[in-house]
């Protein structure tokens, strides 16, 4: 599993009160991605590899997604929810994860997603969604 490969250690942070009401294959699509997009990009052998993936609830709900790995220059940053955009051209990588997370939570969800680059170390993602849009049962 590419989560043992390179030490990954997943911490989950999201209230256990809260249930949604939505689609849990595009829910559980999004998070696949995000992983492997940090295990294939951000990670290096050897090192403490860390994703954590934690929640607010308000009049929205909002979810942060960061990992602790070598993050992103400010050239990349630009284009990392473009189509084809990859930076491991000619390794497998197809560009279009963060695209496809992008099109799934704001078209499909039609929630926001932010990049999180004030963060000490890594990359991180925020999603936000309306409660009309994501019906949160408990929380």
């Amino acid at each position: 599993a590419p989560l043992n490969a390179k030490h990954v250690k997943v911490v989950n942070n999201i209230a256990d009160d809260i249930v949604l009401d939505s689609y849990p294959g595009i829910f559980s699509q999004i998070f696949s991605n995000l992983i492997l997009n940090s295990v294939k990009h951000a990670f290096e052998e050897g090192e403490e590899n860390m994703i954590t993936i934690s929640s607010v609830l308000s009049d929205q709900l909002t979810l942060h997604y960061q990992d602790n790995g070598k993050g992103i220059s400010s050239e990349h940053e630009k284009k990392i929810f473009d189509p084809f955009f990859t930076t491991k051209r000619g390794q497998g990588g197809s560009g279009l994860g963060l695209h496809i997370i992008y099109n799934l939570i704001t078209q499909r969800l039609k929630g926001g997603l932010k990049l999180m680059k004030d963060i000490p170390q890594g990359l991180g993602f925020t999603m936000t969604f309306d409660q009309s849009t994501i019906k949160v049962i408990h929380g």
